[in-house]
């Protein structure tokens, strides 16, 4: 775009028969465009540094809760197992009385 405008001084400048153009409006635009996009870049650059700056938290609190998660399931097997032990304990205790009942 800065170089749009560089012709078009040039053309100006140097041509009788072209009307002189202003090319301010475009230059303040250009600048604000610059200004706004450098201010882009440094909110970006300070996003980024927050993010950088939680990641280990973020790995210590996965960490944990792949242990929670690892936990949880041996505890849900356990309970299968043991609600298997208590159906075996009772079909045995069961069964002896209805075997008596009918001799």
């Amino acid at each position: 775009m800065e170089a749009e405008l560089d012709t078009l001084r040039t053309e100006a400048e140097t041509s009788e028969e072209v009307p002189t153009i202003d090319t301010s409006e475009m230059e303040a635009d250009i600048h604000d465009a610059e200004q706004e996009f450098e201010d882009v870049e440094k909110r970006q650059a300070a996003i980024l540094e927050e993010i950088e700056a939680l990641e280990p938290d973020i790995e210590q609190h996965k960490s944990k809760l792949d242990e929670v998660a690892a936990r949880n399931d041996k505890v849900m097997d356990d309970l299968e197992n043991a609600g298997e032990i208590v159906e075996n304990i009772v079909k045995v205790s069961v069964l002896p009385l209805h075997q008596t009942s009918h001799v």
